[in-house]
């Protein structure tokens, strides 16, 4: 999962660089056996790297990195790995409109610290969330799209919703699978809806397929905020180009792009009035009975 976050002890996007890449500033020791503990870092381009995403000209590198920190209230642990805590990721900085951001597959506090840690920010305050929540009332919003073939979210950026593929709930741990595309009415798709349907109250992700352009993103929406896409399964315009290029494009394309227009077109139709508690509650009890007159009828048709 991805999250965003602002710099904003107003270094450029080259100093910023500089502290991550700083390995002596980054030195630590085990606390019990005085070795110098692990900083690597991986340059995925080796050079800063330009997108244009919109009006904007994104400016942005990416790195890999591993570092080893001490946990000081188990400093004398005979345990490396209970006394030393070891911290892996990918982060992506970037600038966009004269500002600071950071991208990183980490979320929360844990998000805050590494990039404190790798930006060398660690005893000030200037990196902080630009995560946005986001509602689970916004799946079901996408559901009730797809149902009435209404997938286009933003018609002057090419953007559409072509299929939920899955979710999860606050209840259980396992993901679920789901196949629903527009308003099919084959069994797996009507299955598919109406478990969505019954658990809809207690989800808090739910995975989907958007096409822009020549673009196809499987997202995965959470409600805290966080996003993730599956690189694996991306096609489109970046598709031949080195992976570790790639990677951060689609990532960057997903969190400046199309999650924003999917959070805005869920706004507006909110605040039109397009789409309220009546309408959700509408538009279920009209699908169920749907789904219970489909149901009489293959029991008609077994007879």
């Amino acid at each position: 999962m991805y999250s965003k976050w602002q710099d904003s002890s107003k270094r450029n996007i080259n100093q910023i660089i500089e502290s991550v890449l700083d390995y002596e500033g980054k030195v630590s020791y085990d606390p019990l056996t005085k070795e110098k503990l692990e900083y690597q870092i991986e340059d995925l381009a080796g050079e800063n790297q330009y997108l244009q995403i919109g009006n904007s000209n994104i400016e942005f590198r990416a790195f890999d990195y591993f570092y080893e920190r001490p946990i000081l209230t188990h400093a004398q642990d005979k345990l490396k790995t209970d006394r030393i805590a070891a911290n892996t990721g990918r982060v992506i900085i970037y600038s966009k409109d004269n500002k600071i951001y950071y991208i990183i597959n980490k979320s929360g506090e844990s998000a805050k610290t590494a990039l404190r840690f790798l930006s060398s920010q660690e005893h000030n305050k200037t990196v902080t969330s630009e995560t946005e929540d986001i509602p689970s009332d916004m799946f079901f919003w996408l559901i009730k799209r797809l149902r009435l073939n209404q997938s286009m979210l933003n018609e002057s950026k090419g953007l559409e919703i072509t299929r939920i593929l899955g979710y999860r709930g606050s209840g259980y741990g396992d993901p679920k699978q789901a196949k629903i595309n527009g308003s099919g009415n084959d069994v797996i798709n009507l299955i598919s809806t109406l478990t969505f349907l019954l658990e809809s109250k207690e989800l808090s992700s739910l995975t989907a397929r958007m096409a822009q352009g020549k673009n196809t993103y499987e997202i995965v929406f959470n409600t805290n905020g966080t996003v993730d896409v599956d690189l694996k399964n991306y096609t489109g315009d970046y598709l031949l180009e080195d992976e570790r290029i790639r990677e951060p494009k689609v990532i960057l394309q997903t969190m400046l792009c199309v999650v924003p227009l999917v959070l805005q077109k869920y706004k507006e139709d909110s605040e039109k009035e397009e789409w309220t508690k009546k309408v959700r509650v509408d538009f279920s009890d009209e699908l169920i009975s749907f789904i219970t007159d489909e149901v009489k009828n293959l029991n008609t048709k077994l007879d």
